[in-house]
């Protein structure tokens, strides 16, 4: 169960790292044209989409710095944990996180 769980990291961490590699790619590629309207509008949504894939790993990470925390605390602080996991990112709710990205 352990190791499907870290595979299941570890493709999250690549496919974010992937699309961070490919927005930075786009944006130096838009900033080598002119300082057109549409081009610091498509500048303007690389940029949150890297701020995302950056938030979605800070998520990741913490929910598996929690989770290998939790492994060591008693049940009722584990189960307290989970839940404000839960609440503080959107990347441990998946129904929310499939919704966002349409």
């Amino acid at each position: 169960m352990d190791i499907h769980r870290v595979e299941l990291f570890n493709h999250a961490l690549l496919r974010s790292l992937n699309t961070i590699q490919s927005a930075k790619t786009q944006f130096h590629g838009l900033t080598a044209g002119p300082s057109t309207p549409s081009a610091l509008a498509s500048r303007i949504k690389l940029c949150d989409v890297l701020l995302a894939e950056i938030h979605a790993i800070s998520c990741r990470l913490e929910t598996r710095m929690r989770h290998d925390d939790i492994k060591r605390r008693p049940s009722g602080i584990a189960r307290l944990d989970e839940v404000v996991t839960y609440l503080s990112c959107p990347e441990s709710r998946p129904a929310i996180r499939a919704k966002q990205k349409l």
